[in-house]
């Protein structure tokens, strides 16, 4: 609390320059109008000294000015990127990480991979998560690319050669959060695997029924391989390392790239002699289920990541159906705007421009997937904190505090009270 400063008091400046002759009049005058400037005062002290020493707010709804609207942006920029990291960009300007705090649930802030494998970033950005009223933190234990971020004692991942040289010690990082009162949520990334599918032949996904590996692009153009869902070594693996994390105190995992590969010449994909397209979507489900039952055993959860584009009809085939259907106990749903490109349209939504409407976007994506999911479901979900570049300037805006507070109220307003924070730009 800041200190107060001490008040000179001067016992003549009530005395009039005429010296001490004074009127019956004058005094009754003067002592009405000491007595209504000391019930002003007190009527004014508390709520002034509340806003000066910030127990309200200029945007509290509670206080007497109204809280801004949540589709009018703010002006100040600050540095953002794409939530996959790839052409990030940083904006002119600076804004003060917004206070995230949310006393009924957890609100966890993302650690892009360059700040978890670098202990001075790290250690400021959870200091800096405490700070602003974060309770969680959400990292990655194994990439899109198949790198594994901890020192793992896996022997695949020895094998294939998939961990970091700059490792972290997970154990010690788990204490470094806990210490802070902050749950740890680490991601997963399940069959998008270019280096176990390399290291795997067995256990990738092939081409056109021959022995030679199916890519997703042409080798040309940095196609790469992808873990085979139906193999049972990939599954193993995975699930190994969602173990591994969670005895070293990993909190909660969530599976990402729980589907089928995506890319070119998917007609020439093969997944072995028993698979078919009606069992696909029972490989994921089988898979997911196994994986939530035996962290659940170890006291952790499990939750599956899906872009909510996917729950309202796009790009289903990659789940082998509807995607709702591998959610077991917990989903973490993508809301992201930029999910949406310049626009969407389904047969439960449609939106125009959705980046530069993140409140509208947002509570109305909710407001089309939730009644899909059951009710029963763990949710959570992923927000917005970066400025996007998959989507045309006439679609597109710099985000900013504002947009992301907007996004946090109509998440709230949902009735979901657990959410991520995402930019990879710490």
């Amino acid at each position: 609390m800041a200190r107060q400063k001490k008040i000179k008091r001067y016992t003549k400046i009530y005395r009039s320059a005429g010296g001490p002759n004074r009127t019956p009049m004058k005094i009754v005058l003067t002592t009405l109008g000491v007595v209504a400037l000391a019930v002003l005062g007190w009527s004014l002290y508390e709520p002034v000294y509340n806003l000066i020493m910030g127990n309200i707010s200029l945007e509290d709804p509670s206080s007497s000015i109204s809280a801004p609207d949540p589709n009018v942006s703010a002006s100040s920029p600050e540095g953002v990127s794409d939530p996959d990291g790839s052409n990030s960009q940083e904006s002119s300007g600076s804004a003060q990480t917004p206070d995230v705090s949310n006393p009924e649930g957890v609100v966890a802030v993302y650690l892009p991979e360059s700040v978890l494998l670098d202990q001075a970033q790290r250690t400021a950005m959870l200091d800096a998560a405490v700070s602003n009223g974060a309770n969680g933190v959400y990292f990655d234990l194994k990439d899109a690319s198949g790198v594994v971020t901890y020192q793992s004692k896996n022997e695949t991942a020895t094998q294939v050669e998939a961990i970091s040289p700059r490792a972290i010690d997970l154990a010690a990082f788990v204490s470094e959060c806990k210490s802070r009162n902050l749950r740890v949520i680490g991601r997963l990334h399940c069959f998008k695997d270019p280096i176990a599918a390399r290291g795997l032949p067995d256990a990738q996904v092939k081409y056109a029924g021959t022995e030679w590996a199916w890519l997703d692009n042409s080798q040309e153009l940095g196609g790469k391989p992808w873990l085979n869902p139906f193999s049972q070594e990939a599954q193993t693996y995975l699930s190994d390392l969602a173990y591994e994390a969670v005895e070293l105190g990993v909190d909660e995992i969530v599976l990402d790239s729980v589907h089928f590969p995506l890319g070119f010449s998917l007609e020439q994909a093969s997944y072995g002699q028993t698979a078919t397209p009606a069992t696909q979507q029972q490989t994921l489900k089988s898979f997911v289920s196994q994986v939530t039952q035996r962290l659940n055993g170890r006291g952790a959860s499990v939750k599956v990541y899906m872009p909510i584009t996917a729950v309202l009809g796009s790009e289903q085939s990659r789940y082998g159906g509807n995607p709702v259907n591998l959610i077991d106990n917990g989903v973490l749903l993508g809301v992201m705007p930029s999910l949406f490109g310049n626009g969407f349209n389904s047969t439960d939504l449609v939106l125009e421009s959705p980046v530069t409407t993140p409140y509208d976007t947002v509570s109305k994506a909710l407001s089309a997937a939730l009644p899909q999911i059951d009710s029963s479901v763990s949710k959570m979900v992923v927000v917005q904190n970066y400025t996007a570049n998959n989507v045309d300037p006439l679609y597109n805006k710099t985000y900013t505090q504002e947009d992301l507070e907007a996004q946090q109220r109509a998440v709230q307003e949902q009735g979901i009270s657990n959410m991520i924070i995402y930019s990879t730009q710490s």
